[in-house]
């Protein structure tokens, strides 16, 4: 689901689906680790690679599962409830809560259990660039992926396809071994903070908090109160978009991931692949 996230009939829904869909991807990770290393996978937190190929599919759905979470990070979750717990504990924030704000404290306990900000903004860098990072290789192979999937949604219809494919192929794969090449920590990471945002948007959903920032759905709460409770406006909107485009992206691309050589993988002008590109492509970051 792309268009129509932010629609408060569509609240719940969206996010718990998407979550659903999350554990889904992290659970084949794990099923294929506990096939290659035996049980004691399960008890792993550093996980070797999973196969001696340059391209391990399974890695590359975790890695689609962060790109989801960091857009999310961005939309406001899990950071926003971080913020507002540290602001109640720390007296720097007043909201009219009760129970909510003993939810909130108990949260703030736990936060020494969970990949923090700082953290989970590291693993993201590592995986996908950062800001201010030239060198990695991720945002110019993903740049290259989305501008081919455009190109091969706006061919007409006589155009032939087949040099658009053969490129797609070539870059695809490129990405594929990048994102291959990044086991150990991440799958961790990943199941981690996919139950961190869970819990963060519960939060938000506790009827107490929920009446303290003005009802309306978890993502209106934020946008409306992200000045105050962070210091900085959010706009979901846009991140919530390139969260769902990103990683059906991504998501294609590990079921793709062997395609290779002249022909590349066969993608057709109205594929929902070209259509998240796309999506991507017109939806800038805030």
């Amino acid at each position: 689901m792309i268009a129509g996230v932010l629609d408060p009939p569509a609240d719940v829904g969206y996010l718990r689906a998407a979550l659903d869909a999350n554990d889904h991807l992290l659970a084949r990770h794990l099923a294929a680790a506990v096939q290659r290393l035996g049980a004691a996978a399960l008890d792993v937190i550093d996980l070797p690679p999973l196969t001696t190929g340059a391209v391990d599919v399974e890695q590359i759905r975790v890695a689609a599962v962060l790109l989801w979470t960091r857009e999310v990070e961005a939309a406001g979750l899990p950071s926003f409830v971080e913020a507002m717990a540290e602001g109640l504990v720390h007296g720097r924030l007043t909201l009219p809560v009760t129970t909510g704000g003993d939810r909130l404290m108990r949260y703030y306990r736990a936060r020494s259990d969970r990949f923090g900000r700082d953290e989970r903004g590291a693993l993201y860098a590592r995986l996908f660039g950062g800001p201010d990072d030239r060198q990695h290789q991720f945002p110019v192979l993903f740049d290259q992926l989305l501008a081919i999937l455009d190109d091969i949604g706006r061919a007409g219809s006589e155009q032939s396809l087949s040099p658009m494919r053969a490129r797609l192929g070539i870059v695809g794969r490129q990405l594929a071994e990048l994102l291959s090449s990044s086991p150990g920590i991440t799958a961790f990471a990943a199941r981690d903070i996919v139950a961190h945002i869970r819990e963060a948007a519960a939060i938000l959903h506790d009827p107490d908090v929920a009446q303290a920032l003005g009802d309306g759905g978890l993502w209106t709460m934020i946008r409306a109160n992200g000045s105050v409770i962070t210091g900085r406006a959010i706009d979901p909107a846009p991140h919530l978009t390139r969260a769902s485009a990103g990683q059906q992206i991504l998501t294609w691309l590990a079921d793709t991931a062997g395609a290779s050589g002249v022909r590349g993988p066969t993608v057709e002008r109205g594929d929902p692949v070209v259509e998240a590109a796309q999506a991507w492509l017109v939806t800038p970051a805030a």
